[in-house]
């Protein structure tokens, strides 16, 4: 009879074991879905941002580009004036 209850303890052992390694990978399994989640709704939060960058950027690289265009039309009127000053009529 004592031989039979040291089985059944060592079972309960191994069972109990396995109970907390199922029970662990459960949790794991939840914290996998919330993580999911978040990232899910994050990803479309971002996806949403997107074409309003691309707006941004847009405006930005249009105004950038005026104004170099502007700076190097007034450099090329400077230099236009100088050239004529050093070489009249050549212009």
């Amino acid at each position: 009879m004592a031989c039979r209850n040291e089985e059944t303890a060592s079972a309960w052992a191994n069972v109990e074991a396995r109970w907390r390694d199922e029970s662990r990978s459960l949790e794991q399994t939840a914290l996998c879905g919330e993580r999911y989640t978040t990232n899910a709704t994050r990803v479309a939060e971002l996806t949403a941002l997107i074409p309003k960058i691309d707006d941004a950027l847009s405006q930005f690289v249009e105004v950038r580009q005026g104004f170099t265009d502007s700076i190097i039309g007034d450099i090329a009127k400077e230099v236009g004036r100088l050239y004529e000053k050093v070489h009249p009529g050549e212009g």
